[in-house]
């Protein structure tokens, strides 16, 4: 999720993301880190001040489309299965705003 500062109003339809982190800080599957400490460990992945997200959203049955295709004007879309749930990744994309 995104925070909650206006920085990010209009930035995306949905408001929950994946942060991308280092391996070797999240080798813990048991672990339930804080939203800052997420945020430390994925603004360490991608090496700037902002840290590494992915658009990730639970598909409805009757919109999803296994694959990988554009979606919209930027972005282009894998939409999967992960056990019985059907999600949409944005995988490469332009944020505009």
């Amino acid at each position: 999720m995104y925070p909650v500062n206006g920085d990010h109003q209009g930035a995306a339809p949905q408001r929950d993301f994946a942060l991308l982190t280092p391996a070797a800080d999240d080798s813990d599957p048991a672990a339930t880190p804080t939203f800052e400490v997420l945020v430390g460990w994925s603004r360490k992945a991608s090496g700037t001040p902002h840290p590494a997200v992915l658009s990730i959203w639970k598909q409805e049955a009757a919109d999803f489309k296994p694959g990988f295709a554009a979606m919209g004007e930027h972005d282009w879309v894998l939409q999967a299965k992960v056990g019985d749930v059907m999600i949409a990744v944005i995988l490469v994309g332009r944020a505009e705003g």
